[in-house]
């Protein structure tokens, strides 16, 4: 965590109330398979931020996403293969992946 700005550290999530997230997911569908049942959204809690998630394990298939790259970029999920394949070539989680990099994806 010591890797980013004290300006980042100090962000919190604006989504940290259920209303907050259902109001997200009505304006915008983040779903590939269009069956926006098979993802599951919930809200931070106030203290949680995307750069310092831990992994629960292989089987956790939950991460932090920050909203504005599902809204902007229009990643949806599950991934595509080529998005699998890039996060899996530089090993890192889609969590640490940042906004504009995604743009690149």
């Amino acid at each position: 965590m010591s890797q980013f700005a004290k300006e980042v550290r100090r962000e919190h999530s604006m989504y940290t109330e259920v209303s907050d997230v259902n109001f997200f997911r009505r304006k915008l569908h983040i779903s590939a398979t269009n069956n926006e049942e098979d993802v599951v959204v919930l809200s931070c809690d106030e203290d949680e931020h995307v750069y310092d998630q831990e992994s629960g394990g292989d089987l956790d298939e939950s991460f932090f996403m920050y909203m504005a790259v599902l809204e902007e970029f229009g990643v949806t999920i599950p991934f595509t293969d080529f998005e699998m394949g890039v996060l899996k070539l530089l090993n890192v989680a889609p969590s640490h992946v940042r906004r504009n990099s995604w743009a690149f994806i």
